[in-house]
């Protein structure tokens, strides 16, 4: 998952920390990690529910990167650093934020993805072995590979709190895993169905009166599907057409007078158009099965030529939701990143913090 160093400064600044009803949050952009770094997978601590036995937040809230970076050295034969980083305290949680925070480098691997819970642990998918799951209980200072055959690898992490698998950690690949011991031993929960394609997000519907026990939701190759038994069989949502969608991520409004919970929101590329896959952001009012087309991000939004890659999306406090966006670098030499946020449900959408200094160049 590469995502610009724009990205993670929005992620570390907003995601946990809300913002004013309909007003975008005020943000200053800064690098992130070393020049010209690459923000390879990025952790945020949360709960995994009471069942999980974690600890409540510590007094600071560590955030994890994994950063990708040229070596000032062009001799040097291996070009680029890929390592595990730690910051320190970022949003203060009960805390004043450290000004002066740095990234320190924790573990010389470059993990692909990453979560991480409130009472130290961290799972971070490698990629490569035998075992391509590596966790760590102690914040990332020492690490111990995990069996979970045949859950060999990582599209994302899904901590859930729904009836029936509080504290319970899902993860999906070419299939959907779970694990009821905070990540040290992983099943396969599909026996029926399965899920109609490969997965690369999954979320959790709040429980309601709809939803007593919550559902969950995964955004797969060919649109959307959802499951009320836990994973184990899945069904196609209004939002299915092989060759054409391809949800990459889901976010969650939750909303306790929402019959439904709260509103779904899903990052979505159009594959309709030949040579010109369009990022679209779609809403579900009922839980996941149906879904409503809320904007289309084309060629020239917000200054930009391109629009490359997948865009990740999520839900502030308030309900609002922030998207990040990748250009096509081909022109400028490198990739950028465009951060957008949306206070009216995703139907229009403003640069956050700005237009940065590069749209310019």
């Amino acid at each position: 998952m590469r995502r610009c160093h724009y990205l993670l400064t929005c992620a570390l600044l907003v995601v946990a920390g809300g913002a004013q009803a309909q007003t975008a949050p005020e943000v200053t952009w800064l690098p992130i990690g070393p020049d010209s770094a690459r923000v390879e997978a990025l952790a945020l601590p949360m709960e995994i529910g009471a069942a999980s036995g974690a600890a409540p937040y510590p007094r600071t809230r560590p955030a994890y990167a994994a950063l990708r970076f040229d070596r000032p050295d062009p001799t040097v034969p291996e070009r680029y650093d890929n390592n595990l980083y730690r910051l320190d305290n970022p949003d203060g949680g009960e805390a004043e934020p450290d000004a002066g925070a740095a990234w320190t480098l924790l573990w010389k691997s470059d993990p692909r993805q990453m979560f991480a819970d409130a009472s130290g642990m961290l799972l971070a998918y490698i990629g490569r072995g035998p075992w391509p799951f590596d966790r760590s209980t102690d914040d990332g200072e020492t690490w111990a590979n995990v069996e979970q055959e045949p859950c060999d690898s990582a599209n994302g992490f899904l901590a859930t709190a729904g009836p029936g698998r509080e504290g319970a950690l899902f993860t999906v690949s070419n299939i959907v895993c779970r694990s009821d011991d905070r990540g040290a031993t992983w099943r396969s929960v599909v026996t029926g169905t399965g899920v109609p394609g490969p997965p690369n997000d999954l979320a959790e519907v709040p429980v309601s009166s709809a939803f007593p026990r919550g559902r969950l939701v995964a955004a797969v190759a060919n649109g959307i599907a959802v499951s009320d038994d836990d994973g184990v069989t899945w069904t196609e949502s209004s939002l299915w057409l092989p060759f054409r969608w391809y949800a990459h991520d889901l976010a969650v409004a939750a909303d306790a007078s929402h019959p439904f919970g709260g509103t779904l929101y899903a990052s979505v590329r159009d594959f309709h158009f030949e040579d010109r896959a369009y990022p679209t952001v779609w809403a579900s009012e009922d839980g996941g099965s149906t879904w409503e087309e809320r904007y289309r991000f084309s060629y020239g939004d917000s200054g930009i030529d391109r629009i490359d890659g997948f865009s990740p999306i999520v839900t502030l406090a308030d309900g609002s939701l922030v998207l990040g966006l990748v250009t096509d670098g081909s022109a400028r030499g490198r990739d950028l990143g465009l951060v957008v946020w949306s206070g009216d449900g995703g139907r229009t959408w403003e640069p956050l913090g700005g237009a940065p200094d590069w749209l310019n160049e």
